[in-house]
């Protein structure tokens, strides 16, 4: 059965209450089939009515919903529409002919009323149509609900295959984008040049931006896609950058790293988990925050580790609940420019004992060591030299209790920066005081104060080269 015979069924109901339901209900799940996930459809309790919509098309944020009413007509090929254009044509709706079985190339309003006044008229069998073309291929729908939402002008069913037909050819032929960018190029135009007519300029965008993904996802240069505009992913709104990026992760083609540079070396790690707005961990996310990891730093790190050590060697970037984060064997790092990220992170880690802490104390750079033990909040100031350090601290192993000493926290300084880092042993975090401080840098702190199973020149190895150390030897 057919969208185009169901409803025919409907409308030959004995009982004109039970023909409208269903009516309203058989439009509005074959529309909901052609709609993406940010539209909802409410019906009216009218039917046919000549001012109140059949339904309404709901979509868009809670701050800035908007709507599209849907008026159902028996034809919308008679003389008679003209008054509907004329009447609800200012309000752009979109109008459905459910019996009409002429195309309307030659509409009966046409002479007396050529302006659509933004109007989509259209018919059922043009459902069918776009319907089955979804079917096909279900990345049809990004165009199908631009067009239902805001698209204007008259779709029979002639016109219907040429929309369709061309898009589809359009997305076959940018799986190739890689190796036939010529090919690839002539039938995104050719979609786009088809569609234009028929899309306002917001639509003719948002189109053209799912095209641009698909472009990026088959391997394609984004500065070889034939867009309206000149590829610039820093005027890309929010939601558009991520389609980008989500589209790049998700490539089926290595993505360089000056892609990655040009399409999110402009965004800052604080706000790249919010543009993303999912979770990511490993394989192509690795590639990119290897190609970024010049650009990233952070004000704020948090610590995780884990209850045991991995059995295998773990180096992942991540991104869990919108932060940025580093997994490297039994510790989870995340960086931020947002303390607050952080505000509720308990405490309650366990504390190296003084005995314990000689490797971590013994490093340049400790300015301040608090301990924990028989004399609460004991602390050490100033540290200027690494022997010192661990030297005089150990002094107070020969008291009674000392063994008992745990490190709390420590001020230490930066390598290579103008700057001191407050390590809360207690809590695992480091506070850096407001200063932007290079994220490998902060990796190789957090691994140097919190890991148990790290070993920091494999940390080094990877930040380096991207790659962890145990799989570029194999590939040697």
């Amino acid at each position: 059965m057919s969208f185009v015979s169901d409803l025919q069924a409907a409308l030959d109901s004995p009982h004109p209450d039970d023909a409208g339901d269903h009516v309203h209900d058989l439009v509005a799940n074959a529309l909901h089939r052609l709609l993406d996930a940010r539209a909802e459809i409410k019906r009216t309790q009218y039917f046919t009515h000549t001012i109140v919509p059949d339904l309404v098309l709901h979509w868009g944020p809670s701050g800035n919903r908007r709507e599209r009413h849907v008026h159902l007509r028996f034809s919308v090929n008679s003389d008679a529409f003209a008054q509907d254009l004329e009447l609800l044509g200012s309000q752009s709706p979109l109008f459905l002919g459910m019996t009409d079985r002429r195309d309307l190339q030659q509409a009966r309003w046409a002479s007396s009323h050529p302006a659509t006044n933004g109007s989509l008229i259209t018919q059922s069998q043009v459902i069918d149509e776009l319907d089955a073309q979804a079917s096909r291929e279900t990345r049809a729908r990004k165009a199908t609900g631009t067009l239902l939402r805001v698209g204007r002008g008259v779709i029979d069913e002639p016109r219907a295959e040429q929309v369709g037909g061309n898009y589809l050819q359009a997305l076959r032929a940018m799986t190739e984008v890689s190796s036939e960018t010529v090919v690839a190029r002539e039938a995104v135009e050719q979609a786009l040049a088809v569609l234009e007519s028929y899309l306002p300029e917001e639509g003719r965008l948002e189109v053209e931006r799912v095209l641009q993904s698909e472009w990026i996802r088959g391997g394609g240069d984004p500065y070889d896609f034939p867009g309206s505009t000149p590829w610039d992913a820093e005027l890309l709104d929010h939601a558009s950058l991520r389609e980008v990026l989500l589209s790049l992760l998700g490539s089926r083609a290595p993505v360089q790293p000056e892609t990655w540079q040009r399409n999110a070396g402009f965004i800052r790690i604080e706000d790249l988990g919010r543009i993303l707005g999912k979770n990511v961990r490993g394989e192509s996310f690795n590639a990119m925050a290897h190609a970024l990891l010049p650009n990233w730093t952070a004000k704020w790190v948090w610590g995780e580790r884990l209850p045991s050590p991995p059995l295998m060697a773990t180096y992942e970037w991540l991104i869990d609940n919108e932060v940025v984060g580093l997994e490297v064997n039994d510790l989870r790092t995340f960086f931020a420019d947002d303390g607050r990220h952080f505000k509720d992170k308990e405490a309650g880690n366990p504390l190296p004992l003084l005995s314990e802490g000689q490797q971590m104390l013994s490093q340049p750079g400790l300015r301040q060591v608090g301990l924990r033990g028989p004399m609460e909040g004991i602390q050490y100031e100033p540290l200027s030299s690494t022997g010192e350090v661990f030297t005089r601290i150990r002094n107070i192993l020969s008291a009674p209790g000392a063994g008992s000493y745990r490190v709390h926290s420590v001020v230490a300084a930066v390598p290579s920066a103008d700057a001191v880092a407050k390590v809360d042993l207690d809590r695992q975090i480091i506070d850096l005081d407001g200063h932007s401080t290079p994220v490998a840098t902060l990796a190789r702190m957090a691994t140097r104060f919190f890991s148990r199973a790290s070993r920091p020149e494999g940390l080094d190895h990877f930040l380096a080269t991207g790659s962890p150390p145990a799989q570029a030897a194999s590939e040697r």
